[in-house]
């Protein structure tokens, strides 16, 4: 299958293999979590409660696991994201 391109920015909908953890649920795997900074999903919804809440503590670490990279855009995302 192509790989789909999308702009910088742009919302992308998370499909079954891309957005669910191992279970099939919607509960996000750490390792995925990231994704829903982008994912053209409702953060507020209960649905995504544990990505919302992985969010910012992924932003807290990876600064310490990854130094010397600029996480504000990321930062910037989630804040909008939580509007």
């Amino acid at each position: 299958m192509p790989r789909q391109t999308h702009a910088p920015g742009e919302a992308v909908v998370l499909g079954k293999s891309d957005g669910t953890g191992a279970n099939g649920s919607r509960e996000a795997s750490p390792e995925r979590t990231w994704q829903h900074l982008f994912a053209d999903v409702r953060l507020h919804a209960d649905d995504y409660i544990h990505a919302r809440k992985r969010l910012p503590t992924m932003l807290h670490v990876l600064p310490e696991i990854f130094p010397g990279h600029d996480y504000e855009p990321l930062r910037a995302r989630l804040a909008q994201r939580l509007r």
